[in-house]
């Protein structure tokens, strides 16, 4: 089944991404930058998260971490070269790992320039 997504503006010059698999209920959020849009996007949707994929550890990307990790008990994966930095981080991911969510496999592809640990999460077959 394909996942579904969900965009929304978050802060005044950044996006928030939900992805929901509604076979399994499964959702994961693409960073989190700030949590009021984020509850707004899960409320709307009725969508529950699981899993909050970091892209890299800037607070404009992990800003809502613990605030949403404490309230829906989520995992939170990134990078291995910025874990340090990752509030909450569970998981650390690396160049070429791939790893499940929800059924769907998630390649991990490293893409310094941004922050020198950014990671990208491909999803080859949603």
């Amino acid at each position: 089944m394909p996942l579904m997504v969900e965009q929304f503006m978050c802060r005044s010059d950044n996006f928030g991404v939900l992805l929901h698999d509604a076979g399994t209920g499964e959702t994961a959020i693409v960073d989190a930058p700030e949590e009021a849009p984020i509850l707004a996007a899960i409320e709307r949707t009725g969508w529950r998260p699981t899993l909050i994929l970091t892209t890299h550890h800037h607070g404009d990307h992990v800003e809502a971490n613990l605030a949403l990790k404490q309230r829906f008990g989520l995992s939170i994966v990134g990078p291995r070269a910025e874990a340090a930095k990752i509030p909450g981080i569970d998981r650390t991911v690396v160049d070429g790992e791939t790893f499940l969510f929800s059924g769907h496999e998630v390649r991990v592809i490293e893409t310094p320039g941004h922050t020198a640990g950014h990671v990208c999460y491909f999803l080859p077959g949603a």
